[in-house]
């Protein structure tokens, strides 16, 4: 295990989740309220980038890792796609996923969408289906009947979102 260079507290909060891996040595991962980068396979970490809020002001919380997808030919990342999530009216509102896209290996990232069919979903894992579509695999909301149970986990569900046109 490697020890983690401190710059704010803000870095250290929470847990490290989403580790990808950009090719060349090139990882990333999220913890707290920044993404962690190392450019030796993870030996080393560098600076942090803040993460940034949604388009519309919200905390971008996250969970998974985010879809690196490649040029088939020279393995290049062509782009990154990033899910994240909020609380709508909290504490027992509904949650919103949101989706943005990278396509300078994670250096900058586009404006996001609060993707309308994910109401009520939370923790997004992006996969590309063979024949091109994208596949979430969603954490639900509790139903409503379920609202008052303090162990969201135990309550909680999992839905299948497909896209057949690039998440668009």
């Amino acid at each position: 295990l490697h020890s983690f260079p401190t710059r704010r507290s803000s870095d250290l909060a929470g847990l490290a989740l989403g580790l990808a891996y950009l090719g060349d040595g090139n990882v990333l991962f999220y913890a707290g309220l920044s993404r962690w980068y190392s450019q030796d396979y993870g030996e080393s970490w560098g600076d942090t980038v803040p993460i940034a809020l949604s388009s519309d002001g919200t905390r971008w919380r996250f969970w998974d890792p985010p879809l690196v997808e490649r040029d088939q030919a020279t393995g290049k990342v062509t782009r990154i796609m990033e899910t994240g999530y909020d609380w709508m009216n909290p504490p027992q509102g509904q949650q919103q996923g949101y989706l943005r896209v990278s396509a300078d290996e994670g250096k900058t990232w586009s404006a996001s969408v609060k993707v309308p069919q994910w109401k009520e979903v939370s923790e997004v894992a992006l996969v590309r289906a063979e024949n091109g579509d994208l596949i979430g695999a969603c954490r639900t909301d509790k139903p409503p009947g379920k609202k008052d149970r303090k162990f969201n986990d135990h309550y909680e569900g999992l839905g299948v979102s497909i896209s057949k046109d690039n998440g668009q």
